[in-house]
């Protein structure tokens, strides 16, 4: 989200609370501890306090971060912890994940009859439409856009002379030739490509993006079970799992995932932006909404 943006929003709602007096206002904003993405979030609120100084809003974000020991179970505690602290009232914003909207729903205002049509369609429809409502009922607005991307081991790549994958039978035919190769060098622990469909929601979502990458068009929403197209995706999904990597790297978490983009014992590999390109990035992030498709090399 661009910064003016979140300054026209934090502005409505500072118009629509009622001040007392001189006292500045503090907002309280739950925020998840996630792969070091809280990080991006205190960057954002604190480009918002420095900018209320400047203009004389008396009015502070105060981020209240939740932690965790690791990222493997932080989803689920975090949207635990966040629907019993919805219902207490406890803060005035809160950072969710919008697989989780159908639970919130119940707590959370419905910010078409609070914010200008103008504002609302700013913002991409369709990531409005699939994240921020539910039942004619908008409770969020998208405060960042976490992507899932391909990686690509850029020396692995270079060594064979091969490049980046356009295509999933691309991705398994460079896995394959890279493989064998390899293993003439006794480097017999290469994976073609992670997958992510553990247990959790990531397997979910895992499955949804494959399928979205399968729909006719840059314009065509994902296919549905009837269709043809929906077969062909699962079909591929065996494929790739049988062909350049096995049930158990399929099923792993993101855990598992994170250590072989450390160590690089992937070709390809499907995984979250992670947080120092992320802090590079966030400033662009309205830009990257516009691609389906993005690589980034391990370096």
């Amino acid at each position: 989200m661009k910064s003016f943006e979140l300054y026209w929003f934090i502005i409505i709602c500072y118009i629509q609370f009622i001040k007392v007096g001189n006292a500045k206002m503090e907002l309280n904003v739950l925020v998840p501890s996630f792969n070091g993405y809280e990080e991006v979030y205190k960057n954002m609120f604190l480009e918002f306090n420095q900018y209320s100084i400047s203009n004389n809003l008396d009015i502070e974000i105060i981020p209240n971060v939740v932690q965790y020991e690791n990222a493997i179970d932080s989803h689920e505690k975090f949207n635990s912890i966040v629907e019993d602290i919805l219902k207490k009232n406890k803060y005035d914003f809160y950072l969710y994940d919008s697989f989780y909207r159908k639970y919130y729903s119940p707590y959370l205002l419905d910010l078409k009859k609070y914010l200008p049509h103008s504002h609302i369609d700013m913002y991409i429809p369709r990531v409005i439409e699939e994240s921020c409502m539910f039942k004619d009922k908008l409770i969020g607005l998208p405060f960042t856009v976490f992507y899932i991307v391909l990686y690509s081991n850029k020396e692995l790549l270079k060594k064979y002379n091969q490049k980046p994958p356009k295509t999933w039978d691309q991705l398994i035919e460079i896995s394959k030739y890279i493989i064998e190769e390899e293993k003439k060098l006794n480097n017999t622990d290469l994976i073609g490509y992670n997958g992510l469909f553990d247990d959790s929601e990531q397997g979910y979502y895992s499955l949804y993006e494959f399928l979205y990458s399968f729909r006719d068009s840059f314009n065509s929403s994902i296919p549905e079970p009837h269709d043809p197209l929906f077969t062909e995706a699962l079909k591929m999904i065996n494929k790739i799992k049988e062909e350049v990597s096995s049930d158990i790297v399929f099923r792993s978490n993101e855990f598992f995932s994170s250590n072989l983009l450390n160590n690089k014992k992937a070709i390809f590999l499907k995984y979250f932006i992670v947080s120092e390109i992320c802090m590079k990035i966030c400033n662009m992030l309205c830009l990257l909404c516009q691609d389906q498709k993005k690589v980034f090399h391990l370096q």
